[in-house]
């Protein structure tokens, strides 16, 4: 958890999409938890057949979508596709976009290339349902290896499937270095992926590889993109709507007041033998939250200007009508 909330702020991304979170449907709230400075939207591998905490097996699959709440009134949830789909609608200028979050299955079943296609399918009803409103970015563990070193080599079904479903959606991407990593310590494949709509400046969107990040134990290098819009972010237009809190010592009941500052301090002393300042500080300010009320500034402007001029000639004109 700690190498997805580099990624979010030391890397200061705005949007995180995550494939194989392996949590399942009873445990989608401990984002809240894991994550209290961002919004989210999940999907997991028993969302149509939700399985209970006693028969909770080993964690695996599923996708999700983070963002920061700086920019949470510019996301708009949407239900589309399974279980291995999670899309949100992004509301900015010049064009908004949908985004997708995708986990397509690992080879191992005869059934497996039937999922694929199935999936793409999915994709393809997603885009044609939003186009041409919309513009595309489609982020996944894809497992498909369609780089470049591929390019003089007889395709899989697999490959052939993707590339097609590439040239018909008018998608593109910018390929990075290898992203998988074998058991054995070798990277091995490209199999993550960033897609985007063609429209979308391949110049000012590249996309690179993270691969220096301490906190990262997974197989798989996080990908990192850039897309270029505009937005306006709701934290600092909400500050600068906010007042100071202040207490009218006048008004309140001070017994009751001392009251919840000694509830405060004993819950504290009854968690810690130490109590920390900090612990303390936040304690005070929630007693003195209850008690106060935000002051606004007085909005009327200062319309009355006197001085000695005005005056001297009041007083003329008086004399002057007499």
């Amino acid at each position: 958890m700690d190498c997805i909330k580099d990624i979010l702020f030391k890397e200061n991304s705005k949007i995180v999409c995550l494939q194989e979170h392996w949590l399942f449907n009873f445990e989608k709230n401990s984002l809240d938890e894991l994550f209290p400075e961002c919004e989210w939207t999940v999907k997991s591998v028993d969302e149509l057949n939700p399985i209970g905490p006693t028969q909770r097996p080993r964690g695996y699959g599923g996708v999700a979508i983070l963002w920061r709440e700086d920019i949470k009134h510019l996301i708009e949830r949407l239900v589309e596709g399974s279980e291995r789909i999670v899309c949100v609608k992004v509301n900015v200028s010049p064009k908004p976009y949908i985004l997708m979050c995708v986990y397509m299955p690992c080879r191992g079943s005869k059934y497996v290339n039937s999922e694929f296609n199935d999936i793409l399918d999915q994709l393809r009803e997603i885009i044609n349902k939003y186009y041409p409103k919309y513009q595309f970015v489609l982020c996944g563990d894809w497992n498909c290896d369609i780089s470049s070193r591929f390019q003089n080599i007889k395709l899989s079904e697999r490959q052939a499937a993707m590339k097609n479903f590439l040239h018909e959606t008018n998608l593109a991407y910018n390929e990075t270095d290898v992203t998988f990593i074998h058991p054995n310590g070798q990277e091995v494949s490209t199999i993550d992926y960033i897609f985007m709509s063609k429209e979308i400046d391949e110049d000012l969107n590249l996309t690179k590889r993270l691969d220096m990040l301490p906190a990262n134990t997974s197989d798989h290098h996080p990908i990192y993109t850039t897309i270029q819009c505009h937005f306006e972010s709701k934290i600092k237009t909400a500050e600068k709507n906010q007042y100071p809190s202040k207490v009218n010592w006048s008004k309140i009941d001070l017994e009751k007041y001392q009251t919840e500052i000694t509830n405060k301090i004993n819950e504290l002393e009854a968690k810690e033998k130490i109590i920390d300042v900090k612990d303390l500080i936040n304690a005070l300010t929630v007693v003195q939250a209850k008690f106060s009320k935000k002051s606004k500034p007085h909005k009327q402007k200062n319309t009355h200007i006197w001085n000695d001029e005005i005056a001297l000639a009041l007083l003329n004109n008086k004399k002057a009508f007499i």
